[in-house]
């Protein structure tokens, strides 16, 4: 079997029988197209820890493409630099400071479709909580909003092939950039408390970042905070309706929502794949990948890997233990992870909570996903409820 592993269609359509071939029978796979890609939890995890010789910087995190100025694309010392600057938003302290602004945005959401009885998930809830918190992040005021949201979309649709770097996406950037340059400038005569300014400032001397790494990261906390919360809380409310049982005891016990929450992020695995590329002949499984290639880490095919997740392949939302990488792994781990959760649980803790008889709007419902294959989502998700 030979396929494109960065073939839209392919993924729109779902990869699932495909990847579960190439697991067992090629798990270090070249493609058509030359890419090479690791689909077996255990060698994306080894890789993953093995930055020396799988290089996040040589080509960038995208395949086909060029390093930005960011930690994604950025090896050690430049890496541990630059997310040392960037945790700062994300350490147990802030999210623990997150906490009532996240249940105020996710009550606000909510109390704004349960007299209806009905909702678009993606256009009412998921799309809008954590593009209201990133864009406050990024200090900006919700009247940008949906403009950065727009850029944010554009840009991804250009992350894979030259071919798809049309005059949109390349519109988008140009936008985008010349905003985030101009907020950058403001932070600079007039901080705040928002993360574009602990970038521009610092805390102590060389504990900030310069003009192009500012853009770079905003961009990073853009993308990345936008698209994947988004996918999993649709993702996961389509499987759990599917699965009534299932949305029933996840709405029992605050554990019962965490292990569910676990297993969304596992079945949905909304950033597919990054790319890395080797600094040196490697052998994985008996197969050398020659020095200077673009390797895939496929994060969808290691969260489906028969060997270590049992009906692998099942939506069980009591799935223990779950080992899933569904925000990557070793020193490029999603610093957001802490965030998608507490967003996670309080979007489901509020909506379970208030809702009963949560439904497809249409029965024969079938979902139709991005055309993309780095961040796969459902475009839309109409559901009917009755008020709790």
């Amino acid at each position: 079997m030979r396929i494109d592993i960065l073939d839209r269609d392919w993924y729109r359509r779902g990869p699932f029988a495909e990847l579960a071939w190439i697991r067992a029978n090629e798990p270090v796979y070249r493609d058509v197209n030359g890419m090479w890609a690791l689909t077996k939890h255990e060698d994306v995890r080894w890789a993953e820890r093995q930055p020396q010789i799988f290089s996040s910087a040589t080509n960038g995190s995208r395949p086909n493409g060029q390093p930005q100025p960011s930690m994604i694309d950025s090896d050690d010392p430049s890496h541990a630099d630059q997310r040392r600057i960037v945790a700062r938003g994300f350490g147990p302290r802030q999210m623990k400071a997150y906490e009532d602004h996240v249940r105020e945005v996710a009550e606000r959401l909510v109390d704004a479709v349960i007299a209806r009885g009905e909702c678009d998930i993606v256009g009412d809830i998921a799309r809008p909580l954590p593009m209201t918190l990133i864009g406050e992040m990024l200090g900006a005021p919700e009247s940008d909003y949906e403009k950065l949201q727009t850029w944010s979309d554009r840009m991804i649709d250009g992350s894979d092939k030259v071919e798809n770097v049309t005059d949109d996406v390349i519109n988008a950037a140009f936008e985008y950039y010349a905003y985030i340059n101009e907020v950058i400038e403001q932070r600079r005569a007039e901080p705040g408390d928002d993360l574009v300014s602990k970038f521009v400032h610092g805390r102590a001397e060389g504990e900030s970042l310069d003009q192009a790494h500012i853009v770079g990261n905003a961009l990073l906390l853009l993308v990345g905070g936008n698209e994947t919360t988004r996918n999993v809380i649709t993702g996961g409310l389509e499987a759990l309706i599917r699965r009534p049982d299932q949305l029933e005891w996840a709405s029992r016990s605050a554990e019962n929502l965490e292990s569910t929450i676990e297993e969304c992020l596992r079945w949905v695995t909304p950033i597919v794949n990054m790319n890395r590329t080797t600094t040196a002949d490697v052998e994985v499984r008996g197969v050398t990948i020659p020095a200077g290639s673009q390797v895939i880490m496929h994060y969808t095919s290691a969260n489906r890997d028969e060997d270590v997740f049992q009906d692998a392949d099942q939506f069980v939302a009591s799935r223990n233990p779950n080992p899933h990488i569904a925000f990557g792994w070793g020193p490029h781990l999603c610093l957001g992870a802490s965030l998608a959760r507490l967003e996670l649980r309080t979007i489901l803790t509020e909506l379970l909570g208030r809702v009963r008889n949560l439904r497809f709007a249409d029965p024969g419902f079938e979902p139709e996903y991005s055309h993309a294959s780095f961040v796969r989502g459902i475009l839309s998700l109409p559901v009917r409820f009755d008020a709790g």
